[in-house]
């Protein structure tokens, strides 16, 4: 081999080596970089965290790691956010993007616009009330409630009720009993018709 050709050769795999050095570390960035979101919690099942802003939904995967934070930054449960105005810090994944954290705005109260229908139109068409107790019984339509001041209170369930875990997802109306519930209801006195039934705590 002639100089000429060694001189190419050199100055060929020093500009490869030059040229890989100065591209890898920004694919690797594009890749994994983080980011940022904001909306509501739809959801939490599976894995799976909904966004929703406005019209749009987007899906992010929830891991062991994730946080999940109050708005003064202090650890809560997932399901505490599902309804909540939040802001998301996100990092790119393969096939999609995994919650870093997960923390509620300020002001971070539920949003009518983004909220599940059910739950948000048919609420201010109702003037729909709210309620907490515990789930002493569900018998021939109706729920049997203790509220906080150990008063029961009897509400009328129907086929349209919606009977929800702590995350939002759908559950059988026997899995509330015992448990520490929210209620939209709308009606009152003795026609009270239980819209939803969620599970808040243990």
């Amino acid at each position: 081999m002639n100089s000429l050709a060694k001189i190419s050769l050199f100055l060929g795999a020093t500009i490869l080596i030059a040229f890989s050095i100065s591209v890898a570390p920004r694919a690797y960035a594009q890749s994994g970089g983080p980011g940022s979101d904001a909306g509501v919690v739809k959801s939490i099942d599976d894995g799976i965290l909904e966004i929703r802003s406005g019209s749009h939904t987007t899906q992010y995967t929830e891991t062991d790691n994730t946080k999940w934070l109050d708005q003064n930054g202090r650890q809560i449960e997932a399901g505490d956010t599902v309804g909540k105005n939040v802001e998301v810090r996100f990092r790119w994944i393969t096939g999609g993007s995994e919650a870093l954290s997960v923390q509620i705005s300020r002001g971070g109260s539920r949003s009518s616009e983004a909220e599940e229908p059910a739950r948000s139109s048919r609420a201010k068409s109702s003037g729909s009330k709210e309620i907490w107790g515990t789930v002493k019984s569900i018998d021939d339509m109706t729920l049997d409630l203790r509220d906080p001041n150990g008063d029961m209170q009897s509400l009328r369930e129907t086929d349209e009720t919606k009977w929800l875990n702590k995350r939002g997802k759908r559950i059988e109306a026997g899995d509330t009993v015992g448990k520490w519930v929210w209620v939209r209801f709308s009606g009152t006195g003795n026609d009270r018709e239980v819209l939803v039934v969620q599970i808040e705590g243990n």
